[in-house]
């Protein structure tokens, strides 16, 4: 260990230096050389032939089709169309309609399905008849009941009309 080791790590190469590597945080960053990407020579090389008789001609024709147009389009006189019956009639509802139609007849058959396999429960026989003797109980009880004695309320007895308190 040198005297003086610690410091010159600091001052890197040069006149002070030893020929140590300075810390990260002193180096200069680092520059990263990127290249640009070249075309592949095959593509420089197409861009660089001159174009054919037929591609001159073809972008020619092109070019006087797009120029007719284009003038065709400016002469013509612009008629709007008619509005398509289609469009008045009331298809949505037709279909809503269709729709609704469908869904009830689903909702009858599947009520028909279900009251054909539809089986009592082995204990509602006997609770519909026992119902229908209490309804029959109270038929009777209200008929007799309707020629029988009329409700009449005592009097009042004489010791609550008198005064309990003198002031």
């Amino acid at each position: 260990y040198r005297r003086g080791a610690h410091t010159s790590q600091f001052l890197g190469l040069g006149n002070h230096g030893d020929g140590m590597r300075r810390p990260r945080i002193l180096r200069p960053p680092h520059r990263s050389c990127k290249k640009k990407p070249q075309s592949f020579t095959f593509e420089t090389r197409e861009a660089n032939k001159p174009k054919s008789i037929m591609q001159e001609r073809l972008e020619q024709e092109l070019e006087l089709r797009a120029e007719a147009e284009e003038a065709e389009l400016m002469h013509s006189k612009f008629r709007a169309r008619e509005v398509p019956v289609s469009t008045r009639e009331p298809r949505y509802m037709y279909l809503m309609e269709a729709a609704e139609f469908r869904r009830d007849q689903n909702r009858t058959r599947r009520q028909d399905a279900l009251l054909a396999t539809e089986k009592p429960f082995s204990f509602q026989m006997r609770q519909e008849a026992a119902l229908d003797r209490k309804r029959e109980a109270a038929e009777v009880h209200r008929k007799t009941q309707a020629g029988g004695p009329k409700f009449k309320a005592k009097p009042v007895p004489a010791s609550s009309l008198e005064p309990r308190y003198h002031l």
